[in-house]
């Protein structure tokens, strides 16, 4: 399997061509069996050679969406990438070391939000002061490092976040705050960063809801992913506090 899949590799990038990580294991399905081969051995091949997935030229398929006005600078004008709120919603672009993100000056808020329902609702091509960012659900580092990105140019714009509060909703919040596991990102550089710290979810809390709503009882496997969350104590919500979380467990 080696050796077939480092001559694909070979052969895209001598034709100049970066593939997915997918189209890798389609390419041989017979010898591969499964994607998560291709994955292991695209990781190894990494760390032995100490590149990262996009030089070596096999990365994960785009998966998260952004609306707004973005302008994405490569570093060379004819990689430039224009995406308006006219167009509708875009696909994350893959970023490079020289990208730079441009918004329009009526932005005043950057919105990330958890599932793509729900983002598809908030896509309104007439409210420009906004950018809305989704990972779909549990966000790739591809989203995680553009949102980063998009932090880090303008520290002056708030970031906020909406997501179920549950478990997994306010999970997925930490992953885009804290950046995540970056052990499987294949070796990225160290300049790349995928966290968002100053994140906040919208001023909402599990009390809001308590007395309103019929709320469903939490399984074990809830309180298991809850407890965890508590005990790592590595994520500040707006109006959320580990003690008022753990007296309603």
């Amino acid at each position: 399997m080696y050796t077939r899949l480092i001559s694909l590799l070979i052969e895209n990038l001598e034709k100049n061509i970066i593939t997915t990580k997918r189209d890798l294991y389609y390419q041989d399905v017979s010898l591969f069996q499964n994607q998560a081969n291709v994955d292991a051995i695209i990781e190894d091949l990494c760390n032995v050679l100490g590149f990262t997935n996009q030089e070596l030229g096999a990365v994960a398929a785009q998966k998260g969406l952004c609306f707004g006005d973005v302008t994405l600078l490569n570093g060379n004008p004819n990689l430039d990438q224009i995406f308006t709120r006219q167009q509708g919603s875009f696909l994350i672009p893959r970023l490079n070391n020289k990208s730079k993100i441009q918004l329009s000056n009526d932005v005043q808020y950057i919105l990330v939000v958890e599932k793509d329902a729900v983002f598809n609702l908030l896509c309104d091509p007439t409210n420009s002061n906004r950018i809305i960012v989704t990972g779909k659900g549990f966000p790739d580092h591809l989203t995680k490092r553009f949102l980063s990105l998009l932090s880090i140019t303008y520290p002056h714009l708030p970031v906020l976040g909406i997501a179920d509060i549950d478990p997994y909703g306010l999970n997925i919040m930490k992953q885009f705050k804290s950046g995540g596991d970056k052990s499987n990102c294949f070796m990225v550089n160290k300049d790349q960063k995928f966290d968002c710290p100053r994140l906040k979810l919208v001023d909402i809390t599990i009390l809001d809801f308590i007395k309103k709503l019929d709320c469903l009882d939490l399984t074990i496997r809830d309180f298991t992913l809850s407890s965890k969350m508590l005990e790592l104590d590595s994520v500040s919500y707006t109006h959320l506090r580990a003690h008022e979380t753990r007296r309603h467990l």
